[in-house]
């Protein structure tokens, strides 16, 4: 029987925009059908930077423990250079890294410990990445793999292409208190920015749900 592990992580997604957490939209309609039957753990990110953090994640290190930091220039000050100890409890399995994020790239050493890294670097769209999936899995050996996912369509810049989903209306509810009809003329200009910016950002994690129901289905 085939054994697939999947991790997935989407960039830049925040907890306050996904249905299941609370958001009055439903930004998730695939994740949110399966929310019910989670397991659900409250985590703070060790850092805002993605080298420290996925070093945390792979490590169950502090980043001053690990020591991926970056200095004054926002340069990475020295390679990650330390055992996953969470990819370490599967080793009985193949294990892939499918990445788009330009600070997972192999130069860097990061992540470690994994079989196979593929870096698909002409696109941060989730369907390039879907793609290398399959590729992959067509190629595979082994019955067991484990695989883990970046998503970086939820970074910016934002993508526009799933924007018809956004109700507008909900949005300026949900939104009121800095989204008010009553912004003086001169300040027209700030209020559309911010709809704007909610509008794609919200669009990016429709698409990046719809890119994660691909990717189950493929699995």
């Amino acid at each position: 029987t085939v054994s697939n592990i999947i991790m997935i992580c989407v960039d830049s997604l925040r907890r306050d925009r996904l249905h299941f957490y609370g958001y009055p939209m439903n930004t998730t309609p695939f994740l949110s059908k399966y929310f019910n039957d989670c397991y659900k753990f409250n985590a703070v990110s060790p850092s805002t930077w993605t080298p420290s953090v996925m070093a945390s994640v792979f490590s169950s290190l502090y980043p001053w423990e690990h020591k991926v930091l970056k200095d004054k220039e926002g340069q990475l000050v020295e390679r990650y250079n330390v055992s996953s100890a969470a990819l370490l409890l599967f080793k009985d399995y193949h294990k892939v890294c499918i990445t788009s994020n330009p600070w997972l790239h192999p130069m860097f050493n990061l992540p470690k410990d994994f079989d196979e890294i593929e870096y698909v670097s002409d696109s941060w769209c989730g369907d390039s990445l879907n793609q290398t999936l399959l590729n992959t899995i067509k190629k595979l050996k082994t019955n067991n793999n484990l695989f883990f996912l970046h998503y970086m369509d939820v970074h910016e810049p934002y993508d526009k292409e799933f924007k018809d989903r956004v109700n507008i209306d909900l949005l300026k509810e949900i939104h009121k208190d800095y989204l008010n009809e009553d912004l003086k003329e001169s300040e027209e200009k700030k209020q559309w920015s911010l709809m704007e910016e909610n509008i794609y950002y919200l669009s990016s994690i429709f698409k990046v749900d719809h890119f994660i129901s691909n990717t189950l289905s493929i699995l």
